[in-house]
């Protein structure tokens, strides 16, 4: 069974900012991504030919209306963390 392919973005970026009043201080201000771009990763479609109902006025060996459904996703959304911190 082919599904698709498992895809995220994530993004870490940072500045510092030297305190011009004191050597060795420094504030870091922090920006962290998860899952930047928000695409989904579908689940792997359902296998089961005997899945769900029988299609109205098909016979009982017939395929089912739950075969090859999607019904699920396997990724978190987007996720943004701030942060800033002083060191000294």
């Amino acid at each position: 069974m082919i599904t698709p392919a498992f895809q995220t973005f994530d993004l870490a970026v940072h500045k510092n900012f030297p305190m011009a009043y004191k050597d060795g201080h420094v504030l870091q201000f922090r920006l962290e991504a998860f899952n930047g771009l928000n695409h989904p990763v579908w689940g792997a479609p359902n296998g089961n030919v005997q899945a769900g109902p029988t299609f109205p006025g098909a016979p009982a060996n017939a395929t089912h209306q739950g075969f090859g459904v999607v019904s699920s996703t396997a990724i978190a959304m987007r996720q943004l963390q701030l942060g800033l911190k002083y060191t000294f």
